[in-house]
């Protein structure tokens, strides 16, 4: 479960980020960021390469909501 919270946590860091300046080009770069760090930080439990991992898999999660969520948007706009 806090694989999934990790991954809200993110989307929603990374629309805030977005709102302050940073291009959507980047979004997704730093949410693998972001994911691999709180993955290693907040996931003590696992090794280090199944951190990284996980972290990888959140941030790739995150990023592929990010662009739905762009996708649903767009729709609906026209």
């Amino acid at each position: 479960m806090e694989v999934g919270i990790f991954i809200l946590l993110i989307i929603g860091i990374s629309e805030v980020v977005k709102n302050l300046g940073l291009k959507c080009k980047y979004i997704p770069l730093f949410n693998l960021v972001l994911g691999i760090l709180m993955s290693t930080f907040f996931m003590t439990d696992l090794a280090l390469r199944k951190s990284i991992l996980q972290g990888l898999i959140i941030g790739l999660s995150a990023s592929g909501l990010f662009d739905q969520t762009k996708i649903i948007t767009k729709q609906g706009e026209i």
